[in-house]
């Protein structure tokens, strides 16, 4: 059974950001690049658990990578998958700790 996906308050507008910053070169792949990501975060729903726990950010936290952008997540209730954060994964990942 696939899980339910749903994103945090703080991950929506990432998706949102990361549009922005990809539309001012070329807004035709801003459209279709965030709709590659959500349709990586959807995959997480197969197989929830596969991604290594990263307790180094926080209890619970997994973390997938598409192109250039760590998703990461938390399994609630072992049906339920909450995007937490979208990242560009060449930034600084330690200050996430502080904001997953």
């Amino acid at each position: 059974m696939t899980a339910a996906l749903f994103f945090t308050r703080t991950a929506k507008p990432d998706l949102e950001r990361i549009g922005d910053f990809i539309a001012r070169d070329n807004p035709g792949r801003a459209v279709t690049f965030v709709d590659e990501l959500e349709a990586r975060c959807r995959r997480i729903t197969d197989f929830p658990e596969a991604a290594p726990l990263r307790t180094e950010y926080r209890d619970g936290i997994r973390s997938v990578v598409y192109r250039a952008y760590v998703i990461f997540y938390s399994v609630r209730a072992g049906d339920v998958v909450v995007v937490e954060r979208i990242v560009q994964g060449t930034r600084d990942l330690s200050e996430l700790r502080d904001l997953l």
